[in-house]
């Protein structure tokens, strides 16, 4: 298989590969199966499983509506590998313990602090 590395080039033919890519702008410029790398690694768009390099499959990406091609669908600054919430970009973790609103789970974590200060008063 021919990388973007390989140096045989014909000046001639403008599309060496046959690709509809032009030579100029093909990543892989003899290979007709991949024109481009979006993340840069080295593997061609069309045999690469992660194409943004964010450890989620573009598969799976697809399947819950974020960009492959894009670490951070929302724009959040929170990468959509560790983002709750990958597409509102107003939220990316849980703001309360889950299935409990937000007042019984500020509730729920001042009894449990309350109830640790006890016991280590005890002792």
């Amino acid at each position: 298989m021919l990388s973007r590395t390989s140096s045989r080039h014909n000046n001639i033919d403008i599309d060496d590969d046959n690709d509809g890519v032009n030579d100029e702008i093909d990543e892989f410029p003899n290979n007709s199966t991949e024109s481009s790398d979006s993340d840069g690694d080295g593997i061609g768009d069309n045999a690469d499983l992660d194409d943004d390099n964010d450890s989620v499959p573009d598969l799976e990406e697809l399947e819950a509506g974020t960009d492959p091609y894009n670490q951070d669908t929302d724009g959040d600054g929170y990468g959509d590998s560790v983002d709750l919430y990958p597409l509102d970009p107003e939220q990316w973790e849980e703001d309360k313990l889950p299935g409990f609103s937000t007042i019984s789970s500020i509730l729920a974590i001042s009894i449990a602090f309350i109830a640790i200060s006890r016991r280590e008063n005890k002792f």
